[in-house]
């Protein structure tokens, strides 16, 4: 035997691995939406949330990494 990865596995390793990536998408859409509506019965707190945070950081860092570059190329 070979003791490689035959096409037909190969496809469906790149399927499984897609739709692994899909469903991370769309349950993490779906969970924020749902943090972001206050819950079951929308009571909960939202804000201050920490995707929130997560987001705002982001953010920040890549305005830093933005001005520098620009800074870089007007060099």
């Amino acid at each position: 035997m070979n003791g490689g990865l035959s096409g037909t596995q190969t496809i469906s390793l790149f399927v499984c691995i897609a739709m692994y990536i899909l469903n991370f998408v769309l349950i993490g859409r779906a969970l924020w939406f749902f943090r972001k509506t206050g819950g079951i019965r929308g009571l909960n707190d939202r804000t201050g949330l920490l995707e929130d945070k997560l987001l705002g950081g982001a953010k920040a860092i890549a305005g830093a990494v933005g001005a520098k570059s620009n800074a870089a190329i007007a060099k």
